[in-house]
């Protein structure tokens, strides 16, 4: 797995290598598989909305020749998902503030 992406869309990341390698990736319907969805984000501290699109805005840039429109006109999703990593961040900032401010007025 490609170490640049911290959570989310290393799997994703990891298929598109593997088909770039000239090997399949199948899909069996039949098999199970136990996935606690949430449970990272329950147990985390950590922005993860942010780092959610941060791996996205990663992935997009090193797999965007696969995305034939968007070979050209890279600009528009890269500085949509720029935006939205900076809305986050602006968002948790001012959550934090005033998280911190009733916690002091509180005492």
């Amino acid at each position: 797995f490609d170490e640049n992406y911290f959570m989310f869309w290393e799997d994703t990341d990891f298929c598109n290598r593997v088909i770039d390698q000239g090997y399949v990736v199948a899909y069996d319907n039949k098999a199970e598989i136990m996935h606690y969805k949430g449970g990272s984000r329950e147990l985390s501290n950590l922005h993860l909305n942010v780092i959610f699109y941060e791996s996205l805005l990663y992935f997009f840039i090193k797999h965007k020749r696969k995305f034939f429109p968007w070979r050209y006109i890279t600009f528009i999703p890269y500085f949509s998902l720029c935006i939205i990593i900076y809305l986050l961040k602006i968002n948790y900032f001012i959550s934090e503030k005033l998280s911190l401010k009733k916690s002091l007025t509180d005492v």
